[in-house]
């Protein structure tokens, strides 16, 4: 078959661009790619290992010329195995014309002087605005003391190096007249710097407190202390009809007894107390109902708003609230867990009103739970209003617990008086203007000590037209100031009275009845802690005067 002649044309390209670039390869392989000669060693390229070595020796170690004269030359010392093997490797890396130089000439390396330059007087280089009035003649560095001589009395003045001999600057005129300077010369202090004016201290209107000494009143009794020393007195701050506060918002939770002890006609008036309390909150107020003996159930999951449809929807749950079994029991500790919110805002109250018996009370696990366990879990967070009825047992417990939580316990006398005394209560609290109370007490001498009762965890919150009680022990009748502060909507409430027990009435009984009270919560406290009954002991010397039952049985 034929082939085409395009085919041959382009087969014999082929061979011919094969050839020429086979040639070129060649040529490159044998030829250097550079223009010039064509590099050649020279057969004095390697020289003898010795024979460097002294050219190296010659050159480095050559006499060094000073400005004083020629110095001898430092003896020759044999080189070390590192370098001997870097004079060894240096030949094979030189190129030609240094490898001849080194053959045939001695290497001397030239000294270098530095030109001589005349002094430069710093100070003439700073700025007029850096000079400074009691600068130095730069003629009188060199005498100066040293800094470790005891005439050096300048901290100010940097230290100077003394050389020998001294140097002799020239005479350079300053951009600043300075005078001559001393030894026992003393510097002139520089005027102290002018401060910049502190910033101004917030007033009590910039920090959204307000003063609302004027709108309270104070009655002030006091009375020796019996058995001990000092005096004891109650401060009580009566708020004036003009005294407007906002109201902090309230969350309620009724909690009912539904254990066995609860009789079918108490359980039922309980409920019927708690139906007539609703109506008494107001529309910003929130709420919810707890029923429980060994176990606790709970009208809503969140809190309801106090409207007629929540009213309503509490009056069914409570119609389907029945007595406990025969064997049933209440256990305080988890339903009042329950009523512990994650979180209080700043401008919200909670209150937790128990309504119970308090006969789960007589094992001491279960006073233990609930003076303890919950109140160091509450925190201070709920207020806790306790409701029985003057017949019940373990008043003392309830109420030890209600004081802990900066409420008070609550008692009817008959299951008739539930519902009314219920409902006084709600009134007291239904505006609460200020929480977080603080209270204290300074004098105006160091002799005098005071004690303020109740504590600021203890404290309970201040409600519009309700009068607000403080007891207290002092070891002299002398004036002292009180303070009282707490936080209200949007800020916070100070009270500043002057405490004078020139006109103040006598305490009676009561008086001392309440310091009792508190002396026991005191040792109360501390059993808790070391569980001591040494402690309880005191306390039950302490109330039987006022046939106080003990709170610990």
């Amino acid at each position: 078959m034929k082939i085409p002649s395009h085919k041959r044309i382009l087969s014999g390209s082929a061979i011919v661009s094969f050839g020429l670039h086979l040639a070129a390869l060649i040529f490159m392989q044998s030829h250097s790619i550079w223009l010039g000669n064509p590099i050649v060693r020279s057969p004095t390229a390697a020289l003898e290992k010795k024979e460097f070595n002294q050219i190296l020796k010659e050159s480095f170690v050559a006499p060094r010329k000073t400005a004083e004269g020629p110095q001898k030359a430092a003896p020759q010392q044999e080189p070390t195995p590192a370098l001997a093997e870097a004079t060894h490797l240096l030949p094979l890396f030189a190129p030609l014309p240094l490898q001849n130089f080194f053959a045939t000439n001695e290497l001397h390396l030239p000294t270098l002087t530095l030109p001589e330059r005349p002094l430069t007087n710093l100070f003439e280089h700073l700025p007029k605005e850096l000079s400074i009035p009691q600068m130095l003649r730069a003629e009188e560095f060199h005498h100066l003391p040293t800094p470790l001589s005891p005439e050096f009395q300048i901290a100010s003045a940097p230290p100077v190096v003394v050389q020998e001999p001294p140097l002799k600057v020239p005479q350079i005129e300053t951009l600043v007249s300075i005078p001559a300077f001393t030894e026992k010369a003393t510097l002139v202090k520089p005027p102290a710097p002018k401060l910049a004016p502190l910033p101004q201290l917030p007033t009590l209107a910039d920090l959204q407190t307000i003063n609302v000494s004027p709108y309270f009143e104070e009655e002030i009794s006091f009375s020796p202390n019996e058995g001990g020393e000092g005096y004891l007195f109650a401060i009580t701050l009566i708020p004036k009809d003009d005294l407007e506060l906002s109201k902090l918002k309230q969350h309620y939770t009724f909690l009912i007894d539904r254990s066995n002890s609860i009789q079918k006609d108490r359980l039922q008036a309980m409920k019927t107390s708690v139906l007539k309390a609703l109506e008494e909150l107001d529309g910003e107020d929130t709420f919810n109902l707890f029923v429980f003996d060994s176990k606790a159930e709970k009208l809503s999951s969140t809190a309801l708003p106090a409207s007629s449809a929540s009213i309503a929807q509490a009056e069914g749950f409570l119609e389907r609230v029945d007595l406990g079994s025969f064997f049933s029991s209440a256990n305080l500790d988890r339903p009042l867990m329950l009523t512990v919110p994650g979180r209080v805002a700043e401008d919200e109250v909670h209150t937790a009103i128990l309504m119970t018996d308090g006969e789960t009370l007589a094992k001491r696990g279960e006073q233990t739970a609930l003076l303890s366990h919950w109140t160091s879990f509450n925190q201070g967070k709920v207020t806790l209003f306790p409701l029985a009825m003057i017949t019940d047992g373990h008043l003392a417990t309830l109420e030890l617990a209600a004081k802990s939580n900066k409420g008070r316990l609550v008692c009817a006398p008959t299951q008739r008086g539930l519902k009314r005394k219920l409902l006084k209560l709600m009134r007291s609290v239904h505006s609460p203007v200020a929480k977080n109370i603080a209270c204290r007490a300074v004098s105006p001498t160091k002799e005098q000590h005071v004690d303020l009762y109740p504590k600021p965890f203890e404290a309970p919150h201040l409600y519009l037209d309700q009068p607000y009680t403080l007891i207290g022990h002092t070891d002299r009748l002398e004036d002292f100031v009180l303070f009282v502060q707490g936080r209200t909507k949007g800020g916070w409430i100070n009270i500043k009275k002057t405490v004078s027990f020139a006109n103040a009435r006598k305490g009676g009984k009561s008086l001392k009845a309440e310091w009792a009270l508190q002396s026991a919560h005191n040792l109360y406290e501390e059993y808790l802690r070391d569980q001591n009954p040494v402690h309880l002991a005191q306390a039950r010397e302490l109330l039987a005067p006022y046939d106080y039952q003990i709170a610990f049985e």
